[in-house]
């Protein structure tokens, strides 16, 4: 039923931009563009993908407030930005896992007022709802770019070829960093993709600090996050095994495990810490977001699941390693370089990732070994001691 839903604010989107801003969008006039919404409700990995169009929208209006619409959960990964002149809070039932038709009148009435009540110019929607597109349609804006339009238009150049050639470049994007900036240039703003960062605030790095001294974690020590949780279950590779390559680590390289995740995966991560012989450092629930990212930054290695710690280590210029099972990493690996992703490609990969109907042992993401895991961690840990080492003369 999420998934149908999807599909249909997909093309309630296109059709909304199509019909009421296509006209506005051919003759975009730069100077009359002084207030940008985007809009970016989903989690926070999406999210994450999602800040490489905030420089590019900077660099064609740089006269302009940035205003992004975005759920409690994403706030730290955009608070403190200097490109973002203020943050909208919105948590999308869409979003929130409840009923994804939800129209609560008095809801949907109060969002709209909130948005109409800004004197926006140009709306960017790279992910919306039913009552996002009730502004878009009702609202004052005068111009409105979406990434529903951009994945209609790709489906369409997959569905009828022959018939839509011009849709065709579309189907060489795969990543959702590329589609999300494939939606600017809808509009003619062209830009480079630079890697995500993640705002680093003075006291949540402070608390960090006085967490690893109480571990007994030096500055010099090869310090590794294994982050064991996962959003969804079908999601994440079997804590035992994780368990495993901590202890290599540890023996071959005397890492310093620190197990992270949040209040909701402490028993998670304490049956990880269980399973180890040797020392870790159970910090699950400790942490709020924003220390969560300044702990990332800290560290020098990142294991775990899909998911947006991943993408927030990955921002944070950490080395990571990555499962994946029932989404492309095509579509949403960690950008950046140095990153080692494991994935295997079943039959049914990628999928709704609600329910799996293969036996234990089965699943996609059972099928990737500790060994494999093992080769990916010694390759960037020894990289990474070469490059400490630099030339020898």
């Amino acid at each position: 039923m999420a998934q149908l839903s999807g599909y249909a604010i997909h093309l309630c989107s296109h059709l909304i931009t199509r019909v009421r801003y296509h006209r506005h969008n051919r003759s975009l006039d730069k100077e009359q563009v002084r207030h940008i919404l985007i809009v970016k409700l989903d989690h926070v990995g999406d999210v994450i993908l999602a800040t490489p169009v905030i420089p590019i929208l900077k660099s064609h209006f740089p006269q302009s407030k940035i205003t992004i619409l975005a759920g409690t959960w994403s706030v730290p990964v955009l608070e403190g930005r200097a490109d973002v002149d203020d943050i909208i809070v919105y948590d999308s039932c869409r979003y929130t896992r409840e009923n994804p038709f939800g129209l609560h009148l008095q809801k949907t009435k109060h969002i709209f007022h909130v948005l109409n009540e800004r004197p926006f110019d140009l709306m960017v929607s790279l992910s919306d709802d039913w009552r996002t597109l009730s502004y878009a349609l009702f609202g004052r804006c005068r111009y409105r770019v979406d990434l529903g339009s951009v994945r209609v238009k790709r489906k369409v150049a997959q569905l009828f070829p022959r018939f839509f050639p011009r849709y065709a470049p579309l189907l060489s994007l795969h990543h959702a960093a590329d589609m999300n900036l494939e939606v600017l240039r809808t509009i003619g703003l062209e830009g480079e993709r630079t890697l995500p960062v993640v705002p680093l605030r003075p006291a949540a790095m402070q608390s960090v600090e006085r967490l690893l001294e109480e571990c007994r974690i030096q500055g010099h020590d090869l310090k590794v996050i294994i982050h064991p949780g996962a959003a969804w279950p079908f999601r994440g590779w079997a804590v035992d095994r994780y368990a495993r390559v901590a202890d290599h680590l540890v023996k071959r390289y005397a890492a310093r495990i620190i197990i992270t995740g949040s209040s909701a995966e402490g028993d998670l991560a304490g049956k990880m810490a269980g399973l180890m012989s040797e020392e870790s450092f159970n910090v699950a629930g400790r942490t709020s977001l924003q220390e969560f990212m300044a702990l990332a930054a800290r560290c020098n290695l990142f294991v775990g699941n899909d998911g947006g710690p991943m993408h927030i280590a990955a921002a944070a210029g950490v080395p990571v390693i990555a499962m994946f099972g029932p989404q492309d990493p095509k579509l949403f690996g960690p950008l950046g370089d140095n990153h080692c992703i494991l994935y295997k490609e079943a039959e049914c990969s990628p999928c709704r990732q609600d329910v799996c109907h293969k036996a234990e042992g089965e699943r996609c993401l059972d099928l990737i070994t500790v060994e494999e895991v093992i080769d990916c961690v010694d390759r960037l840990v020894q990289g990474m001691r070469r490059a400490d080492e630099g030339p020898r003369l």
